[in-house]
C-alpha cells in the first residue's frame, strides 16, 4: 500500500501552514494598521491550508507556486488598491486573486508534466524489465534443451551408439 503522506511532509506542511497565517496577518497589521478581521483570518486560513495540503500530498511545485502567487498577489493588490479611483480597491482585489490563480495554474501544471515525465520513465522501466524477463527465459529454456539433449543416451545404431564404434578401422586383407 502506498503511504501518501509521510511524517516529514506533514511536519513541512505545518510549518508552512503557520509561517503563511502569521505572515499573512502580519502583513495586514503592517500595512493596514489594525489586527484582521474574524473573515479576513479565515481567507489566511484557508489559502495556507490548500498550499499545505499540496505539500502533505507531495505536490511541491504546486504549493511553492501557489504560496508565490499568494505573497506576488497580496503585493500588487496592496499596490492596485493604493491607487486613486473608486475601483482601485475592487481591482486591487481582482489583481490579488487572478495572480493566485495565475501562479497555481503554473503549479498544477508543472506537476501534471512531473506525474507524466514519472508515469513514462516507469512504463520504460516495466518494458525494458518485460524485455530482460523474456531474454533470460529463452537462456535459460536453451539451456535445459542442450542439457537435456546431452543427458539423453544416443539410440542404437547411431554413429557413437557403442563406445569406439565410430573409431574403428576397417579390417585388413
Amino acid at each position: 500500500m502506498k503511504k501518501y503522506f509521510s511524517g516529514p511532509a506533514l511536519l513541512c506542511a505545518l510549518l508552512a501552514f503557520l509561517l503563511f497565517v502569521v505572515a499573512a496577518c502580519a502583513a495586514y497589521y503592517w500595512t493596514a494598521g489594525v489586527f484582521v478581521t474574524a473573515r479576513l483570518a479565515l481567507l489566511y486560513v484557508v489559502l495556507g491550508a490548500a498550499g499545505a495540503l499540496a505539500l502533505l500530498l507531495r505536490r511541491v511545485w504546486f504549493a511553492f507556486f501557489f504560496y508565490i502567487g499568494c505573497a506576488l498577489g497580496w503585493a500588487a493588490g496592496q499596490f492596485v488598491g493604493a491607487l486613486e479611483g473608486d475601483f482601485a480597491p475592487t481591482a486591487g482585489l481582482i489583481c490579488t486573486f487572478f495572480l493566485m490563480a495565475v501562479f497555481a495554474f503554473i503549479g498544477a501544471w508543472l506537476e501534471w508534466k512531473r506525474f507524466r515525465h514519472r508515469r513514462r520513465k516507469e512504463k520504460d522501466r516495466r518494458e525494458r524489465q518485460q524485455q530482460e524477463d523474456e531474454a533470460r527465459e529463452r537462456t535459460l529454456l536453451a539451456q535445459q534443451q542442450a542439457k537435456a539433449a546431452a543427458a539423453q543416451p544416443p539410440a542404437p545404431g547411431d554413429a557413437g551408439a557403442e563406445p569406439g564404434a565410430g573409431t574403428q578401422e576397417p579390417p585388413r586383407t
